[in-house]
């Protein structure tokens, strides 16, 4: 599968043919397929760099994927601004 310039796309878009749709759909279809279980390593990597990144005094944007107009938010205050207000 390639996943590298598909996602968000519908599982039959990113994973290209038949044979790796249906492997992904079974994956997900199995109940001891968790979602904690599949994300858990992203969310400590997402964590490691974080604290890193908070301990070395660097001064590095933090980005949520939350649904929060960020980008818009951003361009609203003006260029101008170091360090915007983000909602939530």
């Amino acid at each position: 599968m390639n996943q590298d310039n598909s996602v968000g796309s519908p599982i039959p878009l990113a994973c290209q043919d038949w044979a790796n749709t249906k492997a992904a759909y079974r994956f997900l279809a199995n109940p001891k397929v968790d979602e904690g279980d599949i994300l858990g390593g992203h969310f400590a990597a997402t964590r490691q760099r974080y604290d890193l990144t908070a301990n070395s005094g660097a001064s590095r944007p933090v980005f949520r994927n939350d649904g929060a107009p960020l980008f818009r938010l951003i361009a609203a205050q003006g260029s101008d601004q170091s360090s915007p207000t983000i909602p939530g």
